[in-house]
């Protein structure tokens, strides 16, 4: 156990040694050895800790030397760089995150999309790319499915005849009720169906939302639950980072893994997965509730392999993702 005065010391050993007069909390318990539980048992508060050092307390903003963010001019000149480093007639925007460290938004921010960044680059899309398919693509794709059929196709007949998957649809509108208001909209306005026909399915999705199970008000004085699972001797779904840990350490061995450490910086975990001839590989493994969760934490995409996961929910994401939700319905 540390005392007051020895974690005080180990901060100015560590600050001394980097030639800051400011710590994070997070390179403290990296670099320092102590966990969060001995820390807070002595502090209350980690500027607490900082002042007593004789540090600059960090505010709101974080680390003084982060970057708030990149410019146009920034993003162009790393574009121009990896592709001179790759020796590549073309830059795939997957290669590009990965060897940038950084997720899709910032390109999505100031350029619109990739193809616009790729164009303002001076460079050609590469050969391979998936352009975003316009949305009226999918209700034309809609109404000829209907017009295979003969009527409005349900869930089950257009995931059967439709040229996309269904879990395209679902990622643009959310999900496929949301889906068909919009398609028989487009459908009305362009007359792909009669007005009569359409107002009358519009009125049955209305009615079908309204028939649903009532919800409630969560109470406060007590923990909300995920849907009922029971899965492995888990009654419920995670509802955050922490279930997800447990469920993967349930799962692990049945995924192919072993894992070697897990700890509280990033990445949380690392662990040994099983190749082809009994061979072995180390990996490095992020936990997040949501895929997504890992730009809102502003991980650096290159130190990491691995996001383990309850929901996927990033599309385009550059890295392998293992959505729990999705083996646990493989699995019945």
């Amino acid at each position: 156990m540390h005392t007051r005065n020895e974690i005080v010391n180990i901060i100015k050993q560590i600050a001394d040694k980097d030639g800051n007069n400011w710590m994070t909390f997070k390179e403290f318990i990296k670099r320092s050895g102590i966990s969060r539980k001995t820390f807070f048992k002595t502090f209350e508060k980690w500027n607490d800790a900082v002042r007593e050092a004789g540090l600059q307390p960090l505010d709101e903003k974080g680390r003084p030397d982060s970057k708030k963010g990149y410019s146009k001019e920034d993003l162009i000149n790393k574009a121009k760089k990896i592709k001179e480093k790759l020796k590549a007639v073309y830059i795939s925007q997957i290669d590009f995150l990965k060897e940038a460290g950084i997720s899709e938004r910032p390109i999505n921010r100031l350029f619109g999309n990739w193809e616009n960044f790729i164009k303002e680059v001076g460079f050609e899309l590469h050969p391979m790319h998936k352009k975003k398919i316009p949305d009226e693509k999918f209700y034309q794709e809609y109404f000829r499915v209907k017009d295979l059929l003969g009527r409005l196709p349900k869930y089950q007949e257009l995931a059967r005849e439709s040229t996309y998957s269904i879990g395209a649809y679902e990622n643009r509108f959310g999900n496929f009720t949301e889906f068909k208001k919009c398609a028989i909209q487009y459908g009305i306005h362009n007359n792909l169906i009669k007005p009569m026909i359409g107002e009358k399915e519009m009125a049955k999705l209305r009615t079908k939302e309204k028939d649903t199970i009532p919800f409630y008000k969560a109470l406060n004085d007590r923990p909300v639950l995920g849907e009922n699972i029971n899965f492995h001797g888990l009654l419920h779904a995670p509802v955050n980072e922490i279930g997800v840990v447990y469920l993967f350490g349930t799962l692990s061995e049945e995924l192919g893994f072993f894992v070697e450490s897990i700890q509280a910086g990033f990445p949380d975990c690392e662990a040994k997965r099983k190749l082809k001839n009994n061979q072995w590989q180390r990996v490095r493994i992020e936990f997040e509730f949501r895929s997504s969760h890992f730009i809102d934490h502003q991980h650096n995409i290159s130190g990491c392999d691995i996001i383990v996961c309850w929901e996927h929910n990033w599309h385009d994401c550059p890295l392998e993702v293992i959505a729990l939700k999705e083996y646990i319905k493989k699995k019945g």
